[in-house]
This record gives structure tokens, C-alpha cells and sequence, in this order.
């Protein structure tokens, strides 16, 4: 036992000052997926661990129609990143209202594992895309964003940060479409999401509680020692605030918000105060407010509503 708290102290010791901007949290990874992995069935663990990217290229409305960089121009690509613990069956209805108009899409949900633990790896997906913009079905085309949840939130924030060393991909972004999303990190938050995705691969719930518990414990320690690596040894490492770090963030693209009254993981007037604080920054905000649709469930309760408020919105801010 002595030994074993040697072991920790030591790598906490490593983690705190190393020189590098992200730090690899395996020590952590490695012993809760092995704790999983005692529990869990393999096939259901390594859906787990699975992250999904898909691209759909542009379709043209018919045959004659020749691909042009004026029409490249006025049709977006629309980059939609899911909520945590997101099936890309459920990902891929959103990105069909798109793809029905002819815009190309690309679908990307990360591993919830990633995300608690080596979200440093998340830089691999933003990578993937900024290349992605550089191809020529993609290049010239508008850049709009449709984030789903924190999870969604936390792949944005990312792709932002890795956009900060190129400013003409970084003027493509011209709308970022918001659907339940953001809000502030906190035990019960996370003590909710952490047992709602591991209720999909955990059958007994006398481990599911045990489980989870453990899960916020060891990304409540990461992001712990990520705020102490930035503000006592000044280290440039990111945290994953997504609340503060979207709510303060320079671009000043125009922002579509879907949100509920009757959201059990977003409390409505704390997304409200982000709104506010965005239109301070002098952000073009637009808002879809519910009285009880569920988290991340408006589309299936207003189909025709969220479409058009979807497409108002883009006819906007890519002509803008």
C-alpha cells in the first residue's frame, strides 16, 4: 500500500510539472479502464472506447449542375459534434437536414473515455478536420458549426484552439449552432452523465453507482491538477472549462441557441447568463427557447421548428 501511494505521489509530482501543454492522463485511463474492464463485457467495452468520423461529400441538385467556387461559396460545410455518449445513428438525423439540401457534412462523436481522460488526443480530430478544409470539395466553402451537449462543446473548444495559429481557416467559421449546450461543470452534472453512459454497458446497478462515482473522482482529480499546472506553476495547459473558456472566447460569429426550460442537465437562466454575456462581446445571438422538451431531444418534438429556425439561420450569417 505504501508503495502504491509512492506510485501516485510520483505521478502526480510528474503531471504537475511537466513542460508540456497537454499531459497525457494514461495513469488515470489505465487504471479505470482496467477497473472497467473486471465489470464489463469486451465488445461493450470497446464500444466504449470507439470514436465515429464521418464525412458526406456535397450533391449536387442534378446532373448539369458544375461545381464552382461561387457555389462552394454559398453552400456551408456543416461540422456537427456530438453530446457525450452519442450513437452515430442518432448523430446522423441531424446531419441528414443537411445533407437533404446538398451540403456536405462531417459527423464526429468522441470516445467518452477520450474525452474524461485523454481529451489531449481530441487535437488528433481537429487536426483531421483543419486538413479536411484544405481539400477541394471543401476549401472554399463556409464553415458552420452544429455542437451538441458539453461533449459537443468540449470537440469545439478544441478546434478552436487549433485554429488560433490560422487565421484565414478561422474566418471560415460563420455560425456556430448551440443545441443544449453549454453549462457549467458540477459534481451533479458530471455524476449524471458519467451514469448515463455507463448505464448502457454496466448491467447491475450495485456497480453502476460505485462506478460512477469513481469515474468523477478521477476527472475531477485531472481537471484539478490541469487548473493547478496553469495558475501556480504558470504551465500553458488548457482546461476543460467549456462554460468560461466558450464564454469568453474572441470569435465573434453569429450563435443559434436551442435550449429547455425543462433541461435536467442545463439549467436554462445559467444558459441565459451565457447568452448575455456573448451579446456583451458584441455576438449575433438568435434563440430557440422550449417549455419541456428534454436534453438534446428538440428536434424530435419540433421537427418543422427546429428546421426552419436552423435555416433562417445559415441563409443569414453565410450570405453575411
Amino acid at each position: 500500500m505504501r508503495n502504491f501511494f509512492i506510485l501516485i505521489s510520483i505521478e502526480v509530482l510528474k503531471y504537475l510539472t511537466s513542460t508540456t501543454s497537454y499531459v497525457p492522463t494514461y495513469f488515470y485511463y489505465e487504471i479505470y479502464s482496467n477497473f472497467l474492464r473486471t465489470y464489463v463485457e469486451d465488445d461493450k467495452m470497446e464500444n466504449l472506447n470507439k470514436s465515429h468520423f464521418y464525412i458526406t461529400h456535397p450533391k449536387f441538385k442534378n446532373e448539369t449542375t458544375k461545381d464552382s467556387k461561387e457555389n462552394r461559396e454559398e453552400e456551408p460545410i456543416v461540422m456537427l459534434f456530438g453530446w457525450m455518449g452519442a450513437k452515430d445513428q442518432y448523430l446522423k438525423v441531424y446531419s441528414q437536414i443537411y445533407e437533404e439540401k446538398g451540403y456536405p457534412t462531417v459527423r464526429l462523436t468522441v470516445s467518452p473515455l477520450i474525452v474524461l481522460f485523454k481529451n489531449n488526443e481530441m487535437l488528433k480530430f481537429s487536426d483531421k478536420l483543419l486538413k479536411l478544409l484544405d481539400e477541394p470539395d471543401f476549401k472554399d466553402r463556409p464553415v458552420i458549426i452544429h455542437l451538441f451537449s458539453n461533449g459537443g462543446g468540449f470537440q469545439y473548444d478544441i478546434l478552436y484552439k487549433a485554429l488560433q495559429g490560422d487565421e484565414a481557416k478561422k474566418t471560415k467559421v460563420k455560425g456556430v449552432i448551440f443545441d443544449s449546450a453549454p453549462t457549467k461543470t458540477t459534481i451533479y452534472n458530471s455524476f449524471s452523465v458519467c451514469s448515463m453512459i455507463l448505464s448502457s454497458i454496466v448491467s447491475s446497478r450495485l456497480l453502476l453507482y460505485p462506478l460512477t462515482v469513481a469515474c468523477v473522482v478521477c476527472t475531477a482529480s485531472i481537471t484539478g491538477m490541469r487548473k493547478i499546472q496553469r495558475d501556480v506553476f504558470k504551465k500553458p495547459v488548457h482546461v476543460m472549462d467549456t462554460y468560461n473558456n466558450l464564454k469568453n472566447q474572441e470569435n465573434l460569429c453569429p450563435q443559434l441557441f436551442f435550449y429547455s426550460k425543462a433541461d435536467s442537465l442545463v439549467p436554462y437562466r445559467e444558459l441565459e447568463d451565457f447568452i448575455e454575456a456573448r451579446k456583451k462581446k458584441g455576438v449575433d445571438v438568435t434563440c430557440k427557447m422550449y417549455e419541456k422538451t428534454p436534453h438534446v431531444k428538440h428536434y424530435p418534438f419540433d421537427k418543422m421548428g427546429y428546421c426552419k429556425t436552423v435555416f433562417k439561420f445559415l441563409n443569414r450569417v453565410v450570405k453575411k
